[in-house]
């Protein structure tokens, strides 16, 4: 088991100066900073949080709780919640909630009781993951949300959603498109009526009213929803000429849907999304961009200074800009 001393040693600097570099509660020169931080890195060398915990009253350890993992945005947000915990040197535990209260109720449970110092929520339903904000923050635990309004505005990191929205419906009238339908998903999430909102306000700029039945809803939890609802638009006649989907694995699977039934992309029906993961080049996707690395960082940064009281536990929301990545969908 590789020790403090070890990391000393292999540094050539004191085990005081490697817990000063862990503390952060002293100054050490930056070269001697990063020549500790590449000894940690290189022998994988973990503290002991039960024995720091005791000693400091923390364990310098920080959840992250994940609504649902199979969504590329989280994975992109844990590595870079990770990395920035990890500079100063926090650790991170990550809870995949599943979408459901219940689940996340019990890992904030079992986090509590191993000491975590403060929480990052990815929510779930609007009003019901408040109410759990809302108890760690009265017993205590700083708390910061990210990628998801709730109903505590308060140390919350979000994209603009609702710019985003209009951004996508004046991108797809200015390429000609006036029959746009839009895809979304559970409404209780309050990004889809961000995002509705802001595309509506969008569309009304031209003097275009919504069409309540372009407005398409689907369960985006379940496997081939997305694919299965827009088919069946497609065969009861709707022919819309683009389509705002409000995320990218539901645009993806829009995009997929019209060309199964025989049509084409961009030629038929464009395609906007919204998130620019990873893979949304791979599928030529025009999208809408959100700030992920930034948001995470920024977030944990915040966190961190809580915990070490640089900072006030109680700051506005801050709001991202996003931005159109243009490709061959629209």
């Amino acid at each position: 088991m590789v020790t403090l001393k070890d990391v000393a040693k292999l540094a050539g600097v004191s085990p005081c100066t490697v817990s000063r570099v862990l503390s952060r509660k002293a100054p050490v020169q930056e070269k001697t900073r990063q020549r500790v931080l590449e000894s940690i890195k290189e022998l994988n060398y973990f503290p002991n949080l039960s024995a720091r915990a005791l000693k400091e009253g923390k364990t310098k350890t920080i959840g992250f709780f994940i609504p649902n993992l199979q969504n590329l945005i989280y994975p992109i947000l844990a590595v870079a919640i990770q990395a920035e915990a990890w500079k100063h040197g926090y650790s991170v535990i990550f809870c995949d909630t599943q979408e459901s209260q219940k689940i996340e109720k019990e890992y904030v449970e079992k986090l509590k009781g191993t000491a975590v110092d403060g929480f990052i929520f990815s929510t779930s339903l609007v009003g019901k993951n408040s109410r759990t904000i809302l108890s760690l923050k009265e017993e205590g635990y700083p708390v910061v949300s990210i990628m998801r309004d709730n109903d505590v505005t308060t140390n919350t990191f979000v994209s603009d959603n609702k710019y985003g929205g209009y951004l996508a419906a004046r991108y797809l009238i200015e390429k000609g498109h006036r029959n746009i339908a839009t895809v979304y998903g559970n409404p209780l999430l309050a990004l889809y009526p961000q995002r509705t909102e802001g595309f509506y306000e969008g569309l009304a700029r031209s003097g275009m009213e919504p069409n309540p039945d372009l407005a398409w809803q689907c369960d985006c939890k379940q496997k081939y929803e997305v694919q299965r609802l827009v088919a069946q638009k497609l065969k009861e006649g709707y022919r819309p000429d683009a389509i705002f989907a409000q995320s990218d694995p539901i645009a993806i699977d829009v995009k997929i849907a019209i060309t199964s039934f025989g049509l084409k992309v961009p030629q038929d029906i464009a395609v906007i999304g919204f998130d620019n993961v990873g893979y949304s080049e791979n599928f030529d996707l025009t999208t809408v961009e959100q700030p992920f690395i930034q948001i995470a960082n920024d977030a944990t940064a915040h966190l961190i200074d809580i915990l070490e009281q640089r900072a006030s536990p109680v700051q506005p929301e801050k709001v991202y800009p996003v931005r159109i990545i243009e490709r061959g969908s629209a």
